[in-house]
């Protein structure tokens, strides 16, 4: 297919000119759906640029639409839209970096909730799927990415499971400090709902909800709710997570055994579905899953919960493979040993913290803001290329 895009005049200065609509034309696909968009070239007008057209002997071929003179297509596109298009000329966009570059602005004018008056394709097309896998931006050089922009959250709704302390507490506030709509998920709805009113203090966007993640038929619910407050849900952080011991593997009873696997495994598992169906309906988006070190390196004192994030580590790579056809990225943080108030028994108490730092090659443990880079990559469209990853955040744990 051949997507025509129509932009704003440029102005002369550093920003990029902003992409009003988009002409289609179809044609043979060869199977990939950046291939496609690649061969198909990008198409865009803008004041000033001159007019280009490509080689008509790609594969596939170009329907019979395509071959009209760019006056006629900037006609049409008028006629389509009402607008003004007596300053706009074509230029092409023959290289790959360029055509990566143009995908985020398709991706947002099909999207759906951006309620464009334009034909939309079927979610399962070359064009949408291409579009939501790319997620590069423009630049004044469109053979480079726009770094500045790399990591944007600004806008997306992020649900974030065990939101209000710790390490949720981190993200929640980093998220929201950069734009993002932060829902606060947690059992406890007070500690969210503070958070919350704090944030809105800043001017930032949050609402606190209540939510056990163990409790599976109650999930559906949850995103049900982020949907009716901001229309979608764009990324899904699986946080929650409680780490208790015992004794023994022969010392844990049942109740114990259902209670770690209940918030570490089964809560991320239903949330992953459900959230990704939806998401899958909107354009896509991306899950964050918050494993563990232990997972890795499991001890006896530990053995369901390193289980549990074992688990959650299969999940994700799996997942990921599920989801990626409707544009959906699933991708896992290991995180070492943090200062938070789980840990805070032995991370803060001088006894033991020699011996918790023996492992790790920085000498020390992390800070809780010292997990949102990852999330803010892996949630962001500097990550448009990396699904069923698993990253470790832990100082450098010796093998």
């Amino acid at each position: 297919m051949i997507a025509s895009l129509t932009c704003t005049p440029s102005t002369g200065g550093t920003a990029p000119p902003r992409i009003l609509g988009l002409l289609d034309f179809e044609m043979a696909t060869v199977g990939d759906p950046l291939v496609d968009l690649a061969w198909a070239m990008i198409f865009w007008p803008e004041e000033g640029n001159l007019i280009a057209f490509p080689p008509v002997d790609v594969p596939g071929g170009f329907d019979a639409a395509f071959c009209q003179r760019p006056e006629q297509l900037l006609r049409r596109y008028a006629e389509r839209t009402g607008r003004d298009m007596s300053h706009f000329q074509y230029r092409s966009a023959r290289s790959s970096p360029c055509w990566r570059a143009l995908a985020k602005h398709l991706r947002a004018i099909e999207d759906p909730r951006t309620g464009t008056p334009h034909d939309r394709p079927p979610p399962h097309s070359s064009r949408c799927r291409a579009a939501r896998f790319a997620g590069a931006t423009t630049s004044d050089n469109l053979g480079e990415r726009d770094v500045e922009n790399l990591f944007d959250v600004a806008g997306k709704v992020v649900l974030i499971t065990g939101g209000s302390r710790g390490l949720g507490r981190a993200m929640s506030l980093a998220f929201a400090e950069r734009g993002a709509k932060v829902v606060i998920a947690s059992r406890k709805i007070e500690s969210c709902e503070q958070l919350a009113a704090q944030i809105t203090a800043q001017g930032g966007t949050a609402m606190a909800l209540a939510c056990h993640v163990g409790q599976w038929d109650a999930l559906e619910g949850v995103v049900d709710a982020v949907e009716a407050r901001f229309g979608r849900l764009d990324v899904l952080i699986n946080n929650a997570g409680m780490s208790p011991t015992a004794d023994s593997l022969l010392a844990t009873g049942e109740a114990l055994f259902d209670k770690i696997i209940d918030i570490n495994l089964k809560g991320p598992t239903r949330l992953t579905a459900l959230a990704a169906t939806r998401m899958g309906r909107s354009g896509g988006g991306s899950i964050i899953n918050i494993s563990s070190l232990a997972a890795l390196k499991p001890t006896p004192l530990t053995t369901v919960y390193s289980a549990a994030k074992a688990g959650l580590n299969a999940l994700t790579r799996a997942a990921a493979q599920e989801y990626a056809p409707v544009g959906v990225r699933v991708n896992c943080i290991v995180c070492g040993t943090f200062d938070t108030d789980a840990t805070a028994r032995f991370v803060r108490n001088p006894a033991f913290l020699a011996e918790v730092v023996k492992p790790i090659a920085l000498a020390r443990v992390g800070k809780a803001d010292e997990v949102v880079g990852a999330a803010l990559y892996f949630a962001s469209a500097a990550s448009s290329y990396t699904t069923g990853a698993i990253m470790n955040i832990d100082g450098g744990v010796m093998p």
